[in-house]
């Protein structure tokens, strides 16, 4: 397994480059958690309660 980051920006954020992303995660995580794929989306997933599906996040990176 490999760990990718989902972000959704905030509708305040015009532009955040992914190489910002990463950076923030290595200043701030342990190495071993520092996402090795980061992409940005437009909205989640979520099911009718609101939570984030997980396997459908799952599912986008096996097609990639």
């Amino acid at each position: 397994q490999e760990i990718a980051a989902f972000v959704l920006l905030n509708s305040n954020e015009t532009h955040t480059e992914v190489s910002h992303i990463k950076e923030h995660c290595r200043q701030n995580l342990a190495s071993y958690k520092v996402p090795r794929e980061i992409f940005i989306v437009d909205k989640m997933p979520k099911s009718s309660v609101g939570k984030v599906l997980k396997r459908k996040l799952a599912e986008r990176l096996e097609k990639l």
